[in-house]
């Protein structure tokens, strides 16, 4: 199935589409350090576990807290821990980054994550941070893993 990334995930492709080869080949370089020396490293875009999948898989959870989980009406909580999950594996590869091309990546990435708060509330029961980051030091936990939608799309189900 081939989706529509321009419609599903607009901010990431506007910004993709901005990067020369140069910031291209540092994106992967940042995304895969371990295989930069052995010369494996591809072109990986199209991978959701790439920055710019994880990105896009971002803005499109994003936009369906948004518009009150359609089609389904519901998202699994695994699936939100996952997404969780790719919030930190993007900003660790961002701060890779040569610093002109990381700010580019966190001004979106800035966007995104006001969206997110503001369609989110604090995890007062811990829920996510129990099941997903157990022995975590809750305090030093990035503030994503602490907040959970509202409504829960998990609820009743």
């Amino acid at each position: 199935m081939a989706f529509n990334w321009n419609s599903l995930a607009p901010l990431t492709e506007l910004l993709w589409s901005r990067f020369d080869a140069r910031a291209l080949a540092e994106i992967r370089k940042a995304e895969h350090p371990e295989l930069v020396d052995v010369g494996l490293v591809e072109n990986c875009d199209a991978s959701p576990f790439s920055l710019r999948g994880g990105m896009r898989s971002l803005e499109l959870m994003i936009g369906r807290m948004e518009n009150h989980w359609i089609p389904s009406g519901y998202y699994l909580i695994d699936e939100y821990a996952n997404d969780m999950q790719t919030r930190e594996r993007v900003g660790e590869v961002a701060l890779r980054l040569p610093l002109d091309l990381g700010l580019e990546i966190r001004g979106v990435l800035d966007d995104l994550d006001l969206r997110l708060w503001g369609l989110t509330v604090p995890d007062d029961e811990g829920v996510i941070v129990s099941q997903y980051v157990p022995g975590r030091d809750v305090s030093r936990t990035p503030w994503w893993w602490r907040r959970i939608p509202n409504p829960a799309p998990w609820d009743g189900m």
